[in-house]
């Protein structure tokens, strides 16, 4: 039983790498944006940033902060 087990997780892995591989080959790759449908329609990344920067300057301490805007 064990043996089945391991052969279909497997061969799950071994799908999911196959699906990303081929999915590689495209021009536009399914994770290199934020405009897709089962994206919440923001970058949480850009969005933590600006929320960042905004409580910086509400504290006064932008000029710590290495990064230009």
């Amino acid at each position: 039983m064990i043996v089945i087990l391991l052969n279909v997780y497997y061969i799950i892995v071994l799908a999911w790498a196959l699906f990303y591989l081929f999915s590689s080959f495209t021009i536009d790759l399914p994770w290199g944006g934020c405009y897709h449908e089962w994206n919440t329609g923001g970058d949480f990344a850009q969005d933590a940033y600006i929320e960042m920067l905004a409580c910086l300057e509400a504290a006064d301490l932008k000029s710590t902060f290495p990064v230009a805007i």
